[in-house]
């Protein structure tokens, strides 16, 4: 059985390669194609090493006639007035990389002919596209749950409802999951598979304590000091007012000799100013990566608002605050289910109280809604791709 795996931007690849690795290891061919971005963010040949693929296909390789390009581009025409909202160069880009890709994956899977594609989610064209093409194929389409559902998503983009416009079979998270998206049937339930290594060495301290060494040795952090980690997601979304809350917990870590790691969304714009906060405070550690599970080991709490981070941490045993410092009110907390502590206002001594090991236990809420967080979600998905 021949697979076909997209991977566009990093975050692809951390989710995604766990699967591949798992479909490999059981018999399956595994192909990597990939494309560009208009903006060169995450170009795929230079990250791709890290991951260890030296082989893939690249979508521009299978274009053999430019004016095909020109004349869909053409053909597709724009509505002025959309400059109103979207600057003309990505409207243009995107229109030009909508088109390479058409006639790009229409060559790949002719020449390629696998049996199945699969793709994070087809809530970007990349994968959109790609999926359209193999359905008309008769191709299988495969995806993943990205994150926690999360109602704004699907209020302000109707991520849902058109997350399996071409989607044979998406594996969510939890059975709960499903009733959000618009075609339950296509939805199966598998548990978050990108966390599965990480499930088994959070609850295995043989495994544990010299991974969190290392973790912590890289950082450049002393063992024996405890780590908050504040990942808030990105500031655009951020509840309140985001500098009053990180001078607070600047303040309140220095003073008790506490490393503060800040973990920035890794779609966060203007890091380059968020990180000289480190050169002024020498206890502050700033990242802006996709190794945010990497922090959640290592930290003794963490912080952050609404965020798929927070349930990863939940389910790496890591404890959660739910920070509000401006009593905004945070949409979908998990402090009322029991499952995080809520700082709210100024006071912030209520982390020293889940430092000394006075928490919430998130046990219930966290097996009654992710039952299948297992460390076996790979496996479940493998299984029932070469079943299907």
């Amino acid at each position: 059985m021949k697979i076909s795996f997209f991977l566009g931007r990093i975050h692809h690849a951390q989710k995604l390669l766990p699967v591949a690795v798992e479909l490999q290891q059981n018999g399956a061919e595994i192909e990597i194609v990939i494309a560009n971005n208009s903006i060169n963010i995450d170009p795929t040949t230079e990250y791709l090493h890290t991951f260890g693929v030296n082989e893939f296909h690249h979508v521009n390789d299978y274009i053999d006639n430019r004016e095909n390009i020109d004349e869909i581009a053409k053909s597709l025409g724009v509505d002025r007035s959309i400059f109103n909202h979207v600057p003309p160069f990505w409207v243009m880009s995107s229109i030009r990389e909508a088109s390479e890709c058409l006639v790009g994956f229409d060559g790949y899977l002719d020449n390629s002919k696998p049996d199945a594609v699969f793709g994070l989610h087809e809530n970007n064209f990349w994968v959109k596209i790609l999926f359209y093409l193999a359905q008309q194929r008769g191709i299988k389409t495969y995806s993943l749950q990205e994150g926690i559902i999360l109602e704004r998503e699907e209020k302000d983009l109707g991520k849902y409802s058109i997350g399996t416009d071409y989607t044979d079979i998406l594996f969510s998270w939890s059975e709960a999951d499903k009733e959000f998206y618009s075609e339950p049937d296509k939805i199966v339930p598998a548990g978050p598979s990108h966390l599965d290594d990480w499930i088994d060495v959070s609850h295995n301290a043989m495994k544990f304590n010299p991974v969190a060494l290392a973790i912590k040795n890289k950082l450049g952090i002393d063992s024996n000091k405890k780590v908050i980690v504040f990942a808030p997601p990105r500031l655009d979304l951020y509840k309140g007012d985001f500098q009053k809350a990180l001078d607070l917990l600047i303040d309140w870590t220095r003073d008790r000799g506490i490393i503060l790691l800040l973990s920035f969304h890794p779609f966060q714009g203007g890091i380059e100013q968020l990180k000289k906060v480190s050169d002024v405070y020498p206890h502050v550690v700033v990242r802006h990566d996709i190794n945010g599970l990497e922090y959640i080991l290592i930290a003794n709490v963490l912080i952050t608002q609404t965020s798929t981070i927070a349930i990863e941490s939940l389910l790496l045993n890591t404890p959660v605050m739910e920070i509000d410092v401006d009593y905004f009110g945070l949409e979908q907390p998990l402090w009322r289910h029991g499952a995080a502590n809520l700082l709210e206002g100024d006071d912030l001594d209520k982390i020293t109280q889940v430092l000394r090991g006075k928490k919430v236990d998130p046990g219930g809420f966290i097996l009654d809604r992710f039952p299948l967080a297992d460390g076996r979600s790979a496996k479940r998905i493998v299984e029932h791709i070469l079943n299907d």
